[in-house]
Formats: C-alpha cells, sequence, structure tokens
C-alpha cells in the first residue's frame, strides 16, 4: 500500500466579494465563517482518531487581512496557513511520500472522525490501474440554529467531498515545477476521472445563518434525539448545543438562495 500523507484543505477566499460588495460586506463574511469555520470545520479534523494529518487553510490576500492575526492563535503544527499563489511551498514542506492523498473540505463543512484511517488503509489501485480519486457520495446536513440534521445526497451533482490522489512522482513533479494545482475552487471535475465511491455517513454539511445556496432540502429527517447525538459526535458536535454562532446579518448581500455570481 505505501505510505501514506493525508492533506485536509480548505479555501478561504473572498477575493472576489470583496471587489463585487466592498470590504464591509467581505469582514462580515469572514468574520461569521472564520467562526463557523473553526467551531465545525476544524474541530472535525481536530477529532479524527488517526491523529497523522496536515491541513492547508488556503487564503487570499483579502482574506488574509481581514482575518487580522486571528489565524495565528491556532497554535498546532499541522494546521498550515497557505496562501493560494504559494501552495508549492507548502507542498515542499510536507516530506516524502509513496502517495498524497488530498482531500478538499469547505469552511462550513465536517469529515467524520473516521476518515484519515480509513484513507491509511483503503485500497485504491484496481485491476486497470490507480484512481485518481476517492469519494464520499451520501452523509448528512446539519443546521445548528434549529437542531435539525438530515440525510444528505446529490442527485445531478457531484458531491464536493473527495480527495485527489498523488503517486509521489506526480507530486515532485508538481511541486519542482513551481506549479502545484490543488482543487481550492470548484468540484465538478471529479467525475470526469476515475473515482472510487466509498461508504456512506462519513461527511455533513454545515447550514447556517450566511449560506449563499446550500439548502437542507426534501430529504430524510433524523429525529430520534439519541442517533442525532451519536451521529453528530462523531463530527465533533457536542449536541445539543447549548449556543449557536448567530451573525446580526442575515444574507447581507440578499441573493439567496441563488448566491451571488462571478
Amino acid at each position: 500500500m505505501g505510505n501514506r500523507k493525508i492533506i485536509y484543505t480548505t479555501g478561504f477566499k473572498t477575493g472576489s466579494l470583496y471587489k463585487k460588495k466592498g470590504v464591509d460586506i467581505a469582514r462580515i463574511w469572514v468574520d461569521y465563517r472564520f467562526n463557523f469555520w473553526k467551531r465545525y470545520t476544524l474541530n472535525s479534523i481536530l477529532n479524527q482518531s488517526n491523529k497523522d494529518w496536515e491541513y492547508w487553510f488556503i487564503v487570499d490576500d483579502t482574506s488574509y487581512n481581514l482575518l487580522d492575526g486571528r489565524f495565528d492563535l491556532i497554535q498546532d503544527p499541522r494546521i498550515k496557513l497557505v496562501f493560494r499563489n504559494d501552495q508549492v511551498s507548502a507542498g515542499r514542506d510536507t516530506g516524502n511520500y509513496d502517495y498524497y492523498i488530498v482531500f478538499r473540505l469547505d469552511s462550513d463543512d465536517m469529515y467524520r472522525y473516521d476518515v484519515t484511517d480509513e484513507s491509511m488503509n483503503i485500497e485504491f489501485e484496481s485491476d486497470d490501474g490507480l484512481y485518481k480519486y476517492i469519494q464520499y457520495t451520501h452523509g448528512y446536513i446539519y443546521k445548528a440554529s434549529t437542531k435539525q440534521l438530515k440525510e444528505w445526497w446529490r442527485r445531478h451533482m457531484t458531491p464536493p467531498f473527495f480527495a485527489r490522489i498523488y503517486t509521489n512522482n506526480e507530486w515532485s513533479r508538481m511541486i519542482g515545477s513551481d506549479k502545484l494545482e490543488l482543487f481550492d475552487g470548484g468540484h465538478e471535475q471529479v467525475r470526469l476521472y476515475k473515482r472510487k465511491l466509498l461508504d456512506s455517513g462519513r461527511f455533513c454539511v454545515g447550514i447556517h445563518d450566511l449560506n449563499m445556496v446550500t439548502t437542507l432540502g426534501k430529504r430524510t429527517e433524523v429525529f430520534d434525539e439519541n442517533n442525532k447525538k451519536k451521529i453528530l459526535y462523531g463530527f465533533g458536535v457536542n449536541y445539543p448545543e447549548t449556543d449557536f454562532l448567530s451573525s446580526s446579518e442575515h444574507d447581507p448581500w440578499g441573493l439567496l438562495p441563488g448566491g451571488w455570481k462571478e
């Protein structure tokens, strides 16, 4: 199977929003979303039963400036601030491995405690070669403000919960050419390649006041409180939560549910 490096990556970028809506709106987004990320997304990675992972928090210049040094307060050498235009530097610091398994994770979503373990042990070669991606297609969606938990999947689009598998040669070639292209943007490209679909229930979508496009939808809801507590505990959520991060501004740029366009 070879030795493996597990890297979680989150794109945290506000450049386009800043250009379209100005610094005040961009600051609202950064303040709220960073707190949500730290409480839910980051905590789900810290909750991994296998602690042998690395986390890249990928920012643009605007996001970095609006964070006002808050990221620097996170004192864990596995969690790295990475500038979008300088990902190759982080790639060169990862060490030498047979495979690099790089996960995409939005800044309001979560992975279950056993994803790192599974990634370390899963077979990702078949008779006709190496899979380019591994992917989870079914999971959960959680809205903390209403304490609703539902099953989650997508019928017509590719769920954004997957990892790109790089061989040592591929990784070395990228960092040697000063061009490291990870998927800190869109996620539909995964369906164009050979991918291995994994078990259900390993991810949870986060729903909150400043979501721009994702909704709970008409999916199967988990009503049993004990079952709900057990499921969310796997993502590092201490349910039932006594409080929830709320914003004085709900959808401040007024574009729900369609989202803002480039």
